[in-house]
């Protein structure tokens, strides 16, 4: 995703992020949720959907609150 959003291939990495929530939701640690909420909120801000971005942005800190680990330490 990342890759795809520094090359400006947005639509790319919009669908990478949705194949990744898809699969996080389905299999994924309870941390993966929050990781990936955050990269959907800068994808966003970085197309200017700024409404898009402050909504993934708030379920990322939802989702990590409820987070029983949120990566290493």
């Amino acid at each position: 995703v990342w890759i795809q959003y520094m090359l400006g291939r947005w639509y790319a990495a919009a669908e990478t992020l949705r194949a990744g929530i898809l699969e996080g939701e389905r299999a994924g640690r309870s941390f993966d949720h929050s990781v990936l909420r955050s990269l959907a909120a800068i994808l966003a801000a970085g197309r200017g959907d700024w409404a898009l971005a402050a909504a993934e942005l708030a379920e990322a800190r939802r989702l990590a609150e409820g987070s029983d680990f949120l990566g290493p330490l």
